[in-house]
């Protein structure tokens, strides 16, 4: 039996038994489709080591990987609680302790204060910067609609920010297209502020959003962003933006940059959007 880091959110760790079977396979992750009881089915990731944490993953030594690569899409995997076996290659999983918390983003502040405020500005200063450098642009730039969606949150306008998000879900190409990727960084900060979409759009409503909209691997990230989870990075960074010292951004902007094709800085993109929202909300309610 094999011992391997883990991150992973109750519907795998609440259920006794659940069967699944590879669904993608990736350079460095190999994804395996587990039917849930409602909406589509979940991923879970295996990652070969040295790779930031994501939510519903589990990091595997470097041979174990190889070995599980080597498999047939379609292979069977066992699913028990924090135990997995794959029985077509005689590999048993076991996870000491589940690190979820560490890409779990909690609603944590009620308003934005001064100190915030000079850590969002620097922020979005150094990023102007960063992406300058690096010569990167978002591909849906003049879209309107994201720009929209942090501020139909921050005002409670349910019914026009679900039209809203229906038009960006699935925008772009890739595993992932870049909008969804924007749309999980403006997720992030929202939850920062205790503005989470789960008190504005139901689960369900959530679901049919995103079910026929993009792909299997985007829905992956989607379903975990609307229960509060996103990838380590993203956490990270919530913490540097609220936090009551100054930062250096350039290191995290560095790993951003490094999280597939684009992904990390289509993140980004979305997460400067709410910063620049929830900095023009302070000052229109009076807020230093």
């Amino acid at each position: 039996m094999n011992s391997c880091e883990a991150w992973l959110t109750p519907f795998f760790t609440d259920a006794d038994l659940r069967l699944g079977y590879l669904h993608s396979k990736f350079s460095r992750a190999i994804n395996f489709s587990v039917p849930a009881a409602a909406g589509p089915d979940r991923l879970l990731t295996l990652m070969r080591a040295g790779l930031p944490a994501i939510p519903d993953s589990l990091m595997l030594p470097d041979s174990v990987f190889a070995q599980v690569h080597r498999l047939p899409i379609q292979t069977e995997i066992v699913c028990r609680g924090l135990s997995f076996e794959v029985p077509d290659a005689g590999i048993r999983l076991q996870v000491p302790m589940n690190q979820i918390g560490q890409c779990s983003l909690k609603s944590r502040h009620e308003e934005i204060t001064g100190q915030h405020q000079l850590n969002f500005d620097n922020f979005r200063s150094a990023y102007r910067q960063f992406i300058a450098q690096n010569r990167f642009q978002f591909g849906f730039a003049s879209n309107p609609n994201l720009a929209e969606i942090s501020r139909l949150a921050l005002t409670g306008q349910s019914e026009a920010l679900k039209n809203t998000m229906a038009k960006i879900i699935g925008l772009g190409q890739g595993l992932t297209p870049a909008c969804d990727d924007a749309l999980i960084g403006i997720l992030a900060m929202l939850t920062c502020v205790k503005c989470s979409i789960t008190s504005l759009i139901s689960e369900d409503d959530w679901l049919r959003l995103i079910h026929s909209r993009t792909t299997d691997i985007s829905i992956k990230y989607l379903r975990c962003a609307y229960a509060g989870y996103f990838s380590e990075p993203i956490v990270q960074l919530a913490d540097q933006l609220f936090s009551a010292q100054p930062q250096n951004w350039q290191p995290l902007f560095e790993l951003f940059s490094k999280i597939g094709g684009s992904s990390g800085l289509d993140m980004l993109y979305g997460i400067d959007l709410t910063v620049n929202a929830l900095m023009t909300t302070a000052r229109q309610d009076g807020k230093p």
